[in-house]
C-alpha cells in the first residue's frame, strides 16, 4: 500500500554534470543517498555477431523505418513468448519479465518506440508461473538463449519488469547476475514477496477486526479464494465511509498500512484537509487487499503470512505524521478513543504462517540484495498496491548486501499502479544501457532524467508521453522489513 508522504518537484536532487559533462564517480540515489557505482571492474562484453550484424553501442539514434522481425511461442513450461529485432539493431535485448498480452495492446507503442531506437524487444507472459518468481526469472535465461539461437547473441541484455514483474527482474537480478547485464525493477516489490503480503495482512486483520460483523467472511490467509473476502472488505469500508467512527477507522488502517489518500489520476496530492478524497481513496485500496493473494499463496502451498508479535500501536506511531494526524483529529469528532481500537487490536487472536508456505517463499521472491549488474528501480509517487517505503526497505537490504553502489531508484511524480508513460521507461532503458557501456552510472538526478528524457522526445516526436522524474521527501520505515536473511518471529509459523 502506497505511503501518503508524497513526492515533491520542488526538491528534485541534482547531481553530477549537466549536459555532456564529465560524469563524477560519486552520484546520488533517487531518494537521496549517496553511492560509489564501481569504476575497476569493466561492464563491457565483447559482442558475438551470430547469425546477424550486432550494432554499434553508441547511444541509439532513431530511424525513421525500423520493420521488426518477430517469432513467438511456448517456453518449456508452456508460457508464451514473442521477441522482435529491429531492422537496424543496436545489439542490446530488452527483455518484459511480465508482459500480458505478449506485445500487444498495453505496450505496442514502448516497443515501437525502441524499435527505432535500435533495441531488440522481447517479452513472456505470467499466466503460466504466476506468483512462482524463481521460475519466472528462469524463464528469463530461457527467452535470452531463444534469442540468441535464432538471431545471435545479444552484446548486452537488460531485463525489465512492472508489477509481479518487477519482483521478477529483482530475482533475476540475484540469481542470474551473469546472464544479463542491467535491470529495471518498477513498482511494487522492493520489500519481498513475504513482506509484502505482510503488509497487506496487517490492513486486512485490521479491516476485519475493527470494521467487520462476525458473521462477515473476510479470510485473512491461507483459504483457496479470497472472492467472498473481497466482496465483505468492500460492503465493510463502504458502510465505515458512512459513519464517524468508520471514517476514524478507516484512517487508522491507512497509518499502520501505509495507504496514501492520493487518488490515481489526479495531477496533484488532495490537500491534507481534503478527508473524503483520501477517505475514499483509502477505502478503495482496502477493499482490494485480497484480491490477489490466492494465487500467490497458490505455488507456496499456503499462507507465509503472519502478524503473531506484531504491534499495531507502533506502527500506528511509526507512519507518517500527516495520515496520523487525520486519524486522530477523525477520532475526536466522532467521540471515540484511538487508544480503545488499539487495545483491541492488542488483544485480537493472531494469524499464523504455514512453515512449508514461509520456506518456499525464502527461496522464491524473499530478496538477498546481492546485485552485481545496475539496477535501476523505477516507482510512482503513491501506488494503491506498494507503498514507498517498500523501496526504502528494498535499499536497505541492497545495502546490508554490500551491494549499494548497483543500485539507483527513482519516482515520477503521478499517482497509481505502474502508470508509467513511454518516455519513462525508454528513459530508464537509455540510462541503463549507458552505465552497461561506460561503467559508471550517469547522472540520476531527477533533473537530468527529466533532461535525457526530453532529448529523447525531440528524436522520437510525438506519442511517447511526458517524463515527471522527481526525487523524493523522506519516507516512514517499512513497517515489517523481512528479507531473506530475516529471522522469524516466535510463533509465526505452525
Amino acid at each position: 500500500m502506497a505511503s501518503s508522504r508524497q513526492p515533491d518537484p520542488a526538491h528534485m536532487t541534482e547531481a553530477g554534470a549537466p549536459g555532456g559533462a564529465a560524469v563524477p564517480e560519486q552520484i546520488q540515489l533517487g531518494v537521496n543517498r549517496m553511492m560509489r557505482f564501481p569504476t575497476a571492474r569493466s561492464l563491457a562484453a565483447v559482442a558475438c555477431a551470430v547469425g546477424i550484424a550486432l550494432g554499434s553501442l553508441a547511444p541509439a539514434t532513431a530511424h525513421a523505418q525500423a520493420p521488426a522481425r518477430q517469432i513467438s511461442g511456448q517456453l518449456a513450461n508452456k508460457t508464451q513468448y514473442s521477441l522482435h529485432v529491429p531492422e537496424r539493431w543496436n545489439g542490446t535485448l530488452v527483455l518484459n519479465a511480465d508482459l500480458p498480452g505478449i506485445m500487444g495492446g498495453r505496450d505496442n507503442s514502448l516497443y515501437d518506440a525502441l524499435h527505432r531506437l535500435g533495441y531488440a524487444t522481447g517479452g513472456k507472459a505470467r499466466d503460466v508461473t504466476g506468483w512462482d518468481i524463481r521460475e519466472g526469472s528462469s524463464d528469463l535465461v530461457q527467452l535470452k538463449a531463444l534469442f540468441t539461437d535464432r538471431f545471435g547473441k545479444p552484446r548486452h541484455t537488460i531485463v525489465t519488469g512492472r508489477s509481479l514483474g518487477g519482483l521478477v527482474a529483482r530475482d533475476a537480478a540475484e540469481t542470474y547476475p551473469d546472464e544479463f547485464d542491467g535491470f529495471i525493477p518498477a513498482c511494487g516489490g522492493g520489500a519481498g514477496l513475504i513482506a509484502m503480503w505482510n503488509q497487506r495482512l496487517d490492513i486486512a486483520f485490521v479491516a476485519k477486526t475493527l470494521l467487520a460483523n462476525a458473521s462477515e467472511p473476510i479470510e485473512l490467509a491461507g483459504a483457496k479464494s479470497y472472492e467472498e473476502t473481497t466482496r465483505a472488505l468492500k460492503t465493510v469500508v463502504e458502510r465505515a465511509l458512512a459513519s464517524p467512527l468508520g471514517r476514524a477507522r478507516l484512517a487508522l488502517i491507512a497509518a499502520i498500512g501505509q495507504i496514501s489518500g492520493w487518488p490515481a489520476g489526479l495531477a496533484d496530492p488532495p490537500p491534507s484537509s481534503d478527508f473524503d478524497t483520501r477517505l475514499r481513496t483509502i477505502a478503495e485500496a482496502i477493499a482490494g487487499v485480497s484480491i490477489l493473494r490466492a494465487g500467490a499463496e497458490l505455488p507456496a502451498g499456503g499462507s507465509y503470512s503472519w502478524n503473531v508479535g506484531v504491534d499495531y500501536r507502533a506502527l500506528f506511531e511509526a507512519a507518517d505524521e500527516q495520515t496520523r494526524a487525520m486519524a486522530n483529529e477523525l477520532y475526536k469528532r466522532a467521540g471515540a478513543a484511538l487508544a480503545a481500537d488499539l487495545e483491541t487490536l492488542a488483544a485480537a487472536p493472531r494469524v499464523q504462517a504455514d512453515a512449508v508456505a514461509v520456506a518456499w517463499a525464502r527461496s522464491s521472491g524473499a530478496l538477498t540484495g546481492r546485485l552485481k549488474k545496475p539496477t535501476l528501480v523505477l516507482f510512482t509517487g503513491t501506488d494503491p498496491r506498494a507503498s514507498i517505503s517498500e523501496f526504502l526497505a528494498y535499499e536497505k537490504t541492497v545495502e546490508e548486501a554490500g551491494s549499494a553502489s548497483w543500485l539507483r531508484q527513482m519516482g515520477v511524480y503521478r499517482s497509481g499502479h505502474c502508470v508509467f508513460t513511454d518516455i519513462e521507461h525508454i528513459t530508464a532503458i537509455e540510462l541503463v544501457a549507458e552505465a552497461i557501456r561506460t561503467g559508471r552510472w550517469p547522472d540520476t538526478s531527477a533533473r537530468a532524467m527529466n533532461e535525457r528524457a526530453g532529448t529523447l522526445i525531440e528524436r522520437l516526436g510525438a506519442g511517447v508521453g511526458e517524463a515527471k522524474f522527481a526525487a523524493f521527501p523522506d519516507a516512514p520505515a517499512f513497517p515489517r522489513r523481512f528479507n531473506a536473511y530475516t529471522p522469524l518471529p516466535p510463533g509465526a509459523i505452525r
